[in-house]
C-alpha cells in the first residue's frame, strides 16, 4: 500500500480477502526516489488517525525539522528534509 494517508479500515478489507498476505505501507517525498520509506502493517491500533508513514529504507536519512533546523518531537509542525546518500533527485 502507498500513499500519506492510509485509511485505518483498508488493511483488515485486504485481509479477507487475502488471507495471510503480508502488507507494507510504502512511500517517500516525491522529490526523492519512489519509495524510501516503508511500515510493515500489522495489528491496527484505533486511535492512530492513519496508517503509519514509516522508517527510512537502507542508505536514507530524513529529518524532521522547524523552521530553525531543530528536530522536532511527534505531531509538532515541521517540514521532512532528506539527507540521504542515494535516491534525492536532481535540482
Amino acid at each position: 500500500m502507498g500513499g500519506d494517508c492510509i485509511p485505518l479500515d483498508l488493511p483488515d478489507r485486504l485481509r479477507a480477502a487475502a488471507p495471510g498476505v503480508e502488507m507494507i505501507s510504502i512511500g517517500g517525498p516525491t522529490e526523492t526516489i519512489s519509495w524510501s520509506i516503508w511500515h510493515r502493517v500489522g495489528v491496527v491500533d484505533p486511535r492512530w488517525a492513519s496508517i503509519p508513514y514509516g522508517r527510512p529504507l537502507a542508505n536514507h536519512r530524513y529529518y524532521i525539522l522547524n523552521e530553525s533546523l531543530q528536530e522536532c518531537p511527534v505531531w509538532v509542525d515541521s517540514q521532512m528534509y532528506d539527507a540521504s546518500e542515494v535516491g534525492l533527485a536532481d535540482g
